[in-house]
């Protein structure tokens, strides 16, 4: 009765705060995060947060200064990096250490004294002060201490969000828990030496300041010599590499920095000044505001977008791939520093994407299955166990029908044991576009019938167009933009194929997905035109669009070139033009990798087969292989260790999927040719026939096993064959 009695006097307290029902808030934290509070139109779905504030990160006090962390038990979504904020008082110490993962640091006030040892013994010893880099990588012993007048403040980056500050390999932990007679004989001096090591934790404590610079240098570098590979980098002292009306950035990585393992830039943003839409594909990015109010807007596929306000001391995560924008809102400059766990930094920008791309911008069905699949029904005596099926026809597919032609897909959903590769049929009609987009995954493709027009940027802001036509093969690899059109009496048809069994072509980066999800006043800052010019953005989805054709080849190539200059590695190889890298009675091999096509992140092989030929008894040890049977009958036997085997039929449209070394042949039952395409998520071929093995094993050895006697294996021809008549 009290409580209740105590529960209503609260509530009606409450109430009399004002004339309306209550409102409970942090008012400090609502003003800081207008865009959470009152969201841009354009924000969208169920975006997760990206921000972090340090000041909410629990600080740890020692005798020589603090220390804080953001890691992905902070900020589920940074899963890749970890940070952290330390202070030294003068003549505070980071005491001697080590960890897994490289240390990023960035002196964001007064001067710190670093201390490292390399892998050939030598030394390092330096004074950085603020706005100065340092790296560290991963296994390599170093310490930090303060000697500024108010000794230093800096920020730490790790290539790993599960890192922990206070989990670090420390040399004073280590040495109270070795017996002390192992150390005596490992400095051969008497145990009593070691009778002061301290049994309390260490981590920063107060110290003596160190000697000068040079001393410290010369005692370090006794015996061994000086490291050649400086660990700082003075990015205080650099011009900018970007200089624009609205402020500069200094980039930081391999390039200019050698020893770095992790890539940075610095970023000015002046009053107003928009860091514009871009994306980064090889990697994600932590970022940390040093100064100034901004605000960043995040977009994922499926159409989620998030904006999120920025100032001193918050730290932002955008995962590899994901567009982009950060604007400074404030009235005083933004500095804002952005990490990568790589070694080179890399972005595509949404302006000079669509700058350089031109400016204009057959069903394989199956039916009566038992009769198909006699393998399954009347399965060969030597099948056995629990083989998964390795076979799904794209007929099975779901087809997602559109105003410019179709696509249905198989991945990982559809064929569980296809966990590496995902592949997808797409049908353009002439004039059919599949709109400008990106995905975090490479694609390769085959033209089945038809002739396409495909477009990309590079890295580089280099233009790519080209026309492919059938038995033609482009890639594209993750993050870089693309599209592709019809141009065919009768469009195109053809096969693309992923690396990553749980790809979803549904939910790629559409660009018209992205710019309906971009406050339009962001979007005029970034093109610098007036906000009327997006008036007419479309906010249907477009996916894959009926559209006028495009204009001549060389005039496109042209205009999308224009400025930056055309790629050096096409995205295109023309298969249909090669000679075979293997011809026998039984049929004919193409393989194309990366020693023929430069830019392929993924290897495949053409394979013909004439009636009754084999492909021959082998295995990939490099990965898995996803297949597809472009025409003929065929059938595939696999087997697993453990004794299980199965075979299975094959015809056009179906998808064969075998496991890395999983044994295996594919053999021709029809009265014409089988054609099949072999794809993996390698950048090179490889296989190990059986034939091969055994004729280059001692043939007493493998009689042992199989009794077959010497003389047939001495009969087995020595060189490497693929395809058996």
């Amino acid at each position: 009765m009290i409580y209740s009695a105590i529960i209503t006097i609260l509530s009606c307290s409450l109430y009399l705060v004002g004339s309306e029902p209550p409102y409970l808030a942090n008012t400090i934290l609502e003003q800081q995060n207008t865009a959470s509070g009152n969201a841009p139109s354009t924000d969208h779905g169920g975006q997760p947060p990206f921000k972090y504030p340090f000041s909410f990160a629990h600080t740890s006090n020692f005798s020589g200064g603090w220390a804080r962390q953001v890691t992905v038990r902070a900020l589920p979504i940074a899963k890749q990096m970890a940070g952290v904020q330390m202070r030294l008082t003068m003549g505070g110490v980071r005491e001697l250490h080590w960890h897994t993962c490289a240390e990023w640091g960035y002196v964001l006030s007064g001067t710190c004294r670093v201390t490292v040892v390399d892998l050939r013994g030598q030394s390092y010893v330096e004074d950085v002060g603020e706005f100065d880099i340092w790296l560290f990588p991963g296994g390599i012993p170093h310490s930090i201490q303060g000697i500024g007048d108010d000794g230093c403040f800096f920020l730490l980056v790790f290539d790993d969000g599960n890192f922990s500050a206070y989990e670090t390999f420390l040399l004073t932990d280590w040495m109270r828990h070795i017996p002390l007679d192992i150390l005596a004989k490992n400095f051969q001096v008497p145990a009593s030496t070691f009778a002061n090591i301290p049994r309390d934790e260490q981590y920063i404590f107060a110290a003596k300041l160190p000697r000068e610079l040079e001393y410290e240098r010369q005692h370090a570098a006794n015996g061994t010599g000086y490291s050649q590979s400086p660990y700082a980098y003075f990015s205080s002292k650099m011009t900018p590499n970007i200089t624009r009306q609205g402020g500069f950035v200094k980039l930081i990585d391999k390039d200019n920095f050698p020893v770095t393992t992790m890539a940075s830039a610095i970023v000015t943003l002046k009053p107003g000044a928009l860091r514009e839409l871009h994306w980064h594909l090889n990697g994600d990015e932590w970022n940390y505001f040093v100064k100034g109010r901004a605000r960043m807007g995040v977009f994922a596929s499926g159409g989620k977008a998030r904006t999120m306000n920025f100032q001193e001391g918050d730290v932002g995560y955008v995962p590899k791939d994901y567009p982009h924008y950060i604007e400074n809102i404030g009235d005083t400059d933004v500095v804002f520093v952005e990490v990568f766990a790589d070694t080179h930094f890399q972005d595509i920008s949404l302006a000079q994407w669509l700058g350089h791309t031109p400016t204009r911008p057959a069903y394989l069905f199956n039916s009566n299955l038992d009769k198909q699949n006699p393998s399954s029904q009347f399965a060969p005596k030597t099948d056995a166990g629990g083989q998964p099926p390795f076979k799904y026809p794209f007929s099975f597919a779901h087809t997602g029908n559109y105003t410019g032609g179709w696509t249905r897909q198989v991945t990982v959903r559809d064929l569980p044991v296809a966990k590496q590769l995902a592949g997808v049929q797409m049908k353009l009609i002439k004039g059919g576009v599949r709109e400008l987009h990106w995905h975090a995954c490479s694609e390769w493709a085959f033209m089945l019938s038809g002739t396409c027009r495909i477009t990309a940027i590079d890295i580089q802001g280099n233009a790519f167009v080209e026309d492919v036509k059938e038995d033609d093969i482009w890639l594209f690899p993750g993050g870089i933009p693309h599209s592709i059109q019809g141009v065919g009496d009768d469009g195109c048809f053809f096969l693309l194929v992923f690396d990553d069994g749980n790809f979803n072509e549904f939910e790629t980066f559409l660009l018209t997905d992205w710019m309906k999800h971009i406050p339009v006043d962001i979007l005029a800052k970034n093109f610098q035109v007036p906000v009327s010019t997006f008036a007419n953005l479309t906010h249907d989805e477009m996916y894959i669009f009926a559209s006028q054709l495009p204009r001549a080849l060389e005039d496109e190539k042209k205009q999308a070139a224009n400025g930056t200059g055309y790629v050096k590695s096409p995205y295109a190889y023309f298969a249909s033009s090669m000679a075979p890298n293997v011809t026998r009675t039984g049929g004919l091999v193409k393989v194309v990798d990366q020693r023929n096509f430069p830019v392929a992140t993924m290897s495949s092989a053409i394979v013909t087969l004439k009636p009754g030929a084999l492909r021959e008894l082998h295995w990939h040890p490099n990965g898995d292989e996803w297949n597809y049977f472009v025409k003929g009958r065929a059938r595939m036997g696999v087997f697993a260790a453990g004794g299980k085997a199965r075979t299975m039929n094959f015809e056009e449209g179906d998808v064969g999927y075998i496991e890395k070394d999983l044994p295996h042949y594919i053999e021709n039952i029809g009265d014409t040719d089988v054609v099949f395409v072999e794809v993996f998520a390698t950048p090179h071929f490889h296989d190990v026939s059986l034939a091969q093995w055994l004729a280059h094993t001692p043939t007493r050895l493998v009689d042992e096993h199989l009794h077959l006697g010497e003389k047939f294996l001495e009969s087995i021809p020595k060189d490497e064959r693929t395809l058996r008549p």
